[in-house]
């Protein structure tokens, strides 16, 4: 399939922030078939450059190779499938509806934990201990499950709780996590207050209290996140078909906004992290329609990453 390129120029920044413009290039990397309910929500990848996407409704994952060749790696069945990520022994980590599950690499899924009490298990990812964190967008709160699977919850921050005045059509709390590049922070999205949250991670494990590191009409319908080696947070903000990156120092910029762009709901870095190159998964519009309908993965090329070390 011919890959579609289209130039972009950023022009979408914060009032009163400083220019960070440069131009970026956005490509169709694979296509989904809607009609059969392929709805990606997550996107993950592997030390070869494989891609995974779950497949929210059908229980599915979904694998890319970066020759852009699709096939079908697990399902999961009567679950519905969200966050993904890769635990140390290559297994691909799944929030389901059941519960967390592990992936081998052929792909036999297992329960791993079931999470007792959870309602809306989203995103996930592991600290340097092998604890997991999980967030919960419909309990407003994050769970932690340790290496032998046991689920404790780890946090109910006031600041997970929806806001009462968004205009995300949804009651949506926190949702997209990652670390911090020092691993002693986590960014938590709040996908209908506009959010990204920082939470400290004490030194016994404990969470400390959830603070407001950005917020903006600009980040309403943030969903997924990662965090680049320099500290910049990636933003998929689905309800606004746009792409926003948040610099360490909490400035805003919307890097990426576009025809293309269709309910992004999770980005993931390229191979060994790779801060040049950004994957979108391109939900398509089947929770925040009327969106046009275009599922399936976009690479964005970032270039250098702009402002990565913020003037004293």
């Amino acid at each position: 399939m011919k890959h579609l390129v289209l130039s972009l120029t950023l022009t979408v920044l914060l009032a009163g922030l400083p220019s960070l413009l440069h131009s970026q290039t956005l490509k169709q990397v694979a296509l989904f078939d809607g009609t059969k309910n392929e709805f990606p929500e997550s996107i993950a990848i592997d030390h070869r450059g494989n891609l995974y996407l779950s497949l929210v409704s059908l229980g599915r994952i979904k694998k890319v190779t970066p020759d852009g060749v699709q096939s079908d790696f697990a399902e999961i069945p009567g679950n519905r499938v969200l966050g993904l990520t890769f635990d140390r022994a290559g297994n691909l980590v799944v929030a389901a509806s059941s519960g967390v599950w592990k992936i081998s690499p052929s792909g036999t899924p297992q329960l791993f934990a079931a999470v007792p009490g959870h309602m809306n298990l989203n995103d996930l990812t592991y600290d340097l201990r092998g604890n997991l964190y999980v967030t919960d967008s419909a309990k407003f709160v994050i769970w932690k499950v340790d290496p032998q699977g046991n689920a404790t919850l780890w946090s109910s921050d006031p600041l997970f709780q929806p806001s009462a005045t968004s205009t995300f059509p949804s009651k949506i709390g926190p949702n997209g996590i990652g670390f911090t590049p020092d691993r002693k922070t986590l960014h938590v999205n709040n996908t209908s207050a506009g959010r990204v949250l920082a939470l400290d991670l004490k030194r016994d494990g404990t969470a400390g209290p959830a603070r407001v590191f950005a917020e903006s009409p600009l980040l309403v319908g943030a969903d997924g996140l990662r965090i680049d080696v320099f500290g910049n947070t990636y933003v998929a903000v689905n309800i606004q078909n746009r792409i926003a990156r948040v610099s360490r120092r909490g400035q805003i910029t919307v890097v990426a906004q576009d025809n293309l762009l269709s309910a992004p709901t999770s980005v993931v870095f390229g191979r060994l992290h790779n801060p040049h190159t950004l994957f979108i998964c391109n939900n398509g519009g089947s929770f925040f329609g009327p969106n046009p309908v275009r599922e399936g993965v976009l690479r964005l090329d970032l270039g250098r990453p702009v402002g990565d070390r913020d003037p004293e």
